[in-house]
This record gives structure tokens, C-alpha cells and sequence, in this order.
């Protein structure tokens, strides 16, 4: 059947011109050819494979939402523990430097001294012991009693400690410099006594086995002193033994020095390797995400000749 003509009036208007302006045209044309007539076409929907890409394509961006997070989440855990590393880092050195800084110190006991820990045939220098009374040293021109000493070492039971150790009831005098051995004793027995006094610094030190072993005696706590005195023992020894070197040219501090007095020094160099976090123990038993950190402090004081 033919369509029936219609008459469609269409006003022409320019651009800008008022609604009610233009040319009015009567056009005449079919229902079917008529621009306004025109039936819209039906809009396609997605094919199975466009789903399954639009798919693919989520999963992807879902998954790589996942891993973004979860290493956002690590991050922060590790800032966290470093973070915490660092502050027991910095409390434990700057104790043991402002004991050192505070130490006593004569012509017979230098004011500190480091002892080794043997294990084995392996020489460990993790003890400090400095000369710290409390109150005013009953014979500052003598030697130290150990309840007048302050100790750092790594705890004897639990390696992954640095303790400060002090002998309150220890009136006993220390041994001279020369005899080690006693010294290495002495020490050892105030380690373990009952009636010290332990304060834990860290509990993060990083343990390291000796030649493998399990045994708690052989867990070694990773932390390292190292001293120097100028002008040095051997220097002062020589000179008393036959006055080569003269007393002016000893190694004395930035060259002060008098006729009878002059400055000496005695410095230490110290060494932490901290966890991050004390889940590291069991996570990293080898400890090689272990933290170093380095300080130094020096004690100055008048040597008389």
C-alpha cells in the first residue's frame, strides 16, 4: 500500500535570529521519506567476546589494585620497623657516649677499657667497662672499685639484649690494667650475678652463631667497641723506660701539653647492628636485613708526668 502524502511545513531561520522569524515552507512527502518520520534504528548491545574482555580487562586492574595496596601496606610496616630501630639505636648510643664523656680518669685507670669474649679461636670486643662513680670518687687518684663501673655488653642469656650492668655492692677494687685475664673474670662474674643491676638498652641486636652453633653461649650479639688512647701506653711505657721519646714528643692531644701535665685522650668507636622489629628473628634468622650504626665518643683528661 502507498503511503499517503503529507504536507510538513518547515520554518527557515538564521543563525541568531529570533523564534519568531524565518520562512515558513510547505514541503510535501510520504511518511516514509520524511526526515521526521524516520524510524530510529534499533542501538546494537555487546557481543559475548566484548564481555569477556570488558572482563579480562577488570580482573587485570583488580589484581594490580591488590598488589598496589599490599605493597603499601609492606612499606609502611618496614618504615615502621626501621623507624623503631632507629630510635632504640640512637637511645643506647647516646647513653653509652654520655657515660664515657662522664668518666673518671687518672694516670692509672684511663677511664674505660674494652674486653674481649672468646669463642673458640674467635675474639669478640663487645664489652665496654667505663669508670663511672655515681657520686664523687672516694680516690679519684687511685683505682676504681666496681661498684664505681658501668658496663655495656649483650646480655649472657639473651644475646639479642644490650644491657647496662652496674655492681651496686661490689666494694672490691679492680685489678691492674696489665692482668686482662682477671679483669675478663671479674666482669663475667658481675655479668651473672644476682645482685647486679641490669637495664636493657635494645632488644633488637642482631645474633649471629659461631661456626654454627646452636648453643646460647656461642650467640653472639653484634655490638663492637674499639678505643685508642693518645698518647698511647706504649708511647708512656717507652718513655719511662729510657726517655725516647722525650715528654714533648708524645702524642699529645691538638699539642697541649705543659712541663708536667699534659692532655690525653682516650676515644672509642662503637657498632650496633639492629633488626627492624623483633619479628625479623624469625623471618630472617641469617639477619641480613640488620640496620649498622656507627658512633664515637672521647674522654679528655689531665695526664701528669
Amino acid at each position: 500500500m502507498n503511503s499517503r502524502p503529507m504536507n510538513v511545513t518547515v520554518t527557515l531561520r538564521k543563525r541568531g535570529q529570533s523564534p519568531f522569524a524565518g520562512t515558513a515552507l510547505r514541503v510535501l512527502c510520504t511518511k516514509g521519506d520524511c526526515p521526521l518520520f524516520r524510524p530510529m534504528k534499533p542501538r546494537r548491545g555487546l557481543t559475548l567476546v566484548e564481555l569477556m574482555i570488558g572482563m579480562a580487562v577488570m580482573s587485570i586492574i583488580a589484581v594490580m589494585m591488590t598488589a598496589l595496596s599490599s605493597a603499601v601496606f609492606v612499606g609502611a610496616e618496614y618504615a615502621d620497623e626501621h623507624g623503631l630501630a632507629v630510635q632504640h639505636a640512637r637511645v643506647a648510643l647516646e647513653r653509652i657516649s654520655r657515660t664515657v664523656r662522664e668518666a673518671k680518669a687518672n694516670n692509672t685507670f684511663p677511664g674505660f677499657l674494652v674486653l674481649t669474649k672468646q669463642v673458640s679461636t674467635w675474639y669478640f670486643p663487645n664489652t665496654l667497662v667505663v669508670w663511672r662513680p655515681s657520686s664523687a670518687a672516694p680516690d679519684i687518684d687511685g683505682v676504681p672499685q666496681f661498684n664505681e663501673l658501668v658496663i655495656f655488653c649483650p646480655h649472657p642469656d639473651d644475646p639479642h639484649r644490650l644491657v647496662e650492668i652496674t655492681a651496686p655492692t661490689n666494694v672490691n677494687t679492680v685489678p691492674a690494667l696489665s692482668n686482662l685475664a682477671l679483669w675478663r673474670t671479674q666482669i663475667n662474674l658481675i655479668k651473672t650475678s644476682a645482685d647486679s643491676k641490669i637495664v636493657t638498652l635494645t632488644n633488637l641486636m642482631r645474633v649471629c652463631a659461631v661456626n654454627g652453633s646452636a648453643n646460647i653461649a656461642d650467640q653472639q650479639g653484634n655490638v663492637w667497641f674499639v678505643s685508642r688512647l693518645l698518647p698511647s701506653k706504649a708511647e708512656l711505657d717507652d718513655y719511662y723506660a729510657d726517655g725516647s721519646p722525650t715528654w714533648d714528643e708524645l702524642s699529645w692531644v691538638q699539642g697541649i701539653y705543659g712541663s708536667e701535665t699534659g692532655l690525653r685522650q682516650n676515644w672509642v668507636r662503637m657498632e650496633l647492628q639492629l633488626m627492624p622489629g623483633t619479628e625479623s628473628f624469625d623471618t630472617d634468622p641469617g639477619g641480613e636485613s640488620a640496620i649498622p650504626f656507627f658512633d664515637s665518643a672521647a674522654l679528655y683528661y689531665e695526664y701528669s708526668r
